[in-house]
């Protein structure tokens, strides 16, 4: 934290006296520390560990040098319009790390997101819908579902959304998250995805595991982090490749 009271008894941030500034542009003013954005930012990826991505979302502030702050730092973005998902893409924000959410995303916003190589995490059930009327045969694209679990937190109602009467996502104790889960594998099944006659067998113990991905994902980490910790000595080979959005190669 860069936060003093200086001298003159006025408040300062990263060594700027908030009066001089409110008194140079006026008010109301906005202004964000860098310095405490990167330390709060380091603080959040190192206490979820290897446990998943943190998200900043982009609807708390966003302007294209604080995404590029954020992007460095580590985290992901959380956009909920087609808006916020052009400003990321403009401030460079690494398309893997990008996640579309909303439970009231237009045919636009998935489209919009499919070409970006997003994210999209399904809000609803009416979004397999979206999706299927969205990507075209042959392709895939990055999917989560958005799960509630029914956990009322301590904050405002206004702004609480894990309780058992959200509207976002499926909720786990009446039953729409499994539900949920049932659908999009029987999808999959359908797909051919799951089909036991089209996996091979894989060596009990390979020596060498080759993979097919863009090196800037997070898929290619979680890879590397699994097979090291499993087989340490592993060789993993490295083939770069587009995997997302319109300029991933179509499937045969």
């Amino acid at each position: 934290m860069t936060y003093r009271v200086n001298a003159a008894g006025h408040m300062e941030v990263g060594g700027c006296d908030l009066v001089l500034l409110a008194r140079d542009h006026g008010t109301p003013l906005y202004v964000y520390d860098e310095a405490t954005e990167r330390e709060r930012s380091a603080e959040y990826v190192a206490a979820m560990g290897r446990s998943g991505q943190v998200l900043y979302s982009a609807k708390a502030f966003a302007s294209p040098h604080f995404l590029r702050v954020v992007a460095e730092e580590g985290l992901g973005l959380d956009v909920v319009s087609a808006g916020e998902l052009d400003l990321a893409l403009r401030s460079g924000f690494p398309r893997d790390r990008i996640h579309f959410l909303g439970n009231n995303k237009s045919r636009e916003d998935v489209e919009a997101a499919y070409r970006a190589g997003a994210t999209i995490v399904i809000d609803g059930s009416h979004e397999f819908d979206l999706l299927r009327a969205v990507v075209p045969e042959g392709r895939r694209t990055p999917v989560m579902l958005r799960i509630s679990p029914g956990v009322k937190p301590d904050t405002l109602d206004h702004i609480s959304t894990g309780q058992l009467d959200s509207k976002f996502g499926f909720s786990i104790e009446s039953g729409a998250a499994r539900k949920a889960v049932e659908e999009t594998l029987s999808r999959l099944r359908a797909d051919g995805l799951l089909a036991v006659e089209r996996k091979r067998p894989i060596p009990l113990f390979p020596r060498c595991v080759g993979v097919v991905t863009s090196v800037s994902g997070a898929a290619l980490r979680d890879i590397v982090s699994v097979a090291t910790r499993r087989r340490p000595g592993i060789q993993i080979g490295v083939a770069s490749a587009s995997v997302q959005g319109d300029t991933a190669p179509r499937e045969t």
